[in-house]
């Protein structure tokens, strides 16, 4: 695996990580925490300690000033879709935001009730309230998809922490990195997964179908493994 590069990993369209790359790399810690992955270990502490190691719960502000804490407020009890943009890094940042506008019109009600759209500046010195709420604007964002920004110490600790930010020296200084993942996660379930956030949305779609099901207000869904169907109101 070594011998692939990393940035291709990021830039190569259409490529999607394996779903449980992230569950890997999690479920080592849990099993330190107390147990094997399963319902006996999807207990209280567990579930802290994910949330004390992986989700800090640091100040952030929305793109409407309001101010909230990142686990508590926006992420407890939800299913969430994190993704990480610089509105002065085009095309990525872009490429990610008409991602997420495709994903809020095919997801439709879903969003801002079931599932939650999270797009974090990491440029907070520059991506303002008012400059991220003109971003907003520009991708046609609901309720249910929110921008952040805050402190620079508690946006790199939410990098890191989340692990958007880069493992390796010589991509420190490629503010793509972040920005070319997407992270999907139930954290009722302890369930989170990375995509390619500049993968075609249809790919986007179907990581978000498999971890999140269908629509439960829909009496009687087609199977979720039968995506195709379910995927056929996206543009080819």
């Amino acid at each position: 695996m070594e011998s692939i590069s990393r940035r291709r990993w990021l830039t190569a369209a259409g490529a999607v990580t394996s779903l449980g790359v992230l569950a890997a790399r999690w479920q080592n810690l849990w099993g330190a925490a107390g147990g094997p992955l399963g319902q006996r270990f999807r207990s209280e502490p567990a579930r802290r300690y994910v949330q004390q190691r992986f989700l800090p719960n640091v100040p952030v502000i929305t793109q409407d000033g309001e101010p909230a804490r990142f686990y508590e407020d926006l992420v407890k009890n939800k299913k969430v879709v994190l993704t990480f943009i610089d509105t002065q890094v085009n095309p990525y940042s872009a490429k990610v935001s008409d991602n997420l506008a495709t994903l809020q019109k095919f997801f439709g009600s879903r969003i801002g009730h079931e599932i939650h759209l999270y797009s974090i500046t990491e440029n907070p010195e520059h991506d303002t309230p008012g400059v991220l709420k003109a971003w907003a604007r520009r991708y046609g964002a609901g309720p249910g998809w929110q921008f952040l920004t805050g402190q620079r110490s508690d946006i790199e600790k939410l990098r890191t922490s989340l692990g958007f930010a880069p493992v390796y020296p010589e991509d420190m200084g490629d503010p793509r990195y972040s920005i070319g993942r997407l992270m999907v996660g139930d954290e009722p379930r302890m369930s989170w997964a990375f995509c390619q956030s500049q993968a075609h949305a249809r790919v986007i779609a179907h990581t978000m179908l498999l971890d999140f099901g269908p629509n439960p207000a829909v009496t009687h869904p087609p199977p979720v493994w039968d995506c195709h169907r379910l995927l056929k109101e996206l543009p080819a």
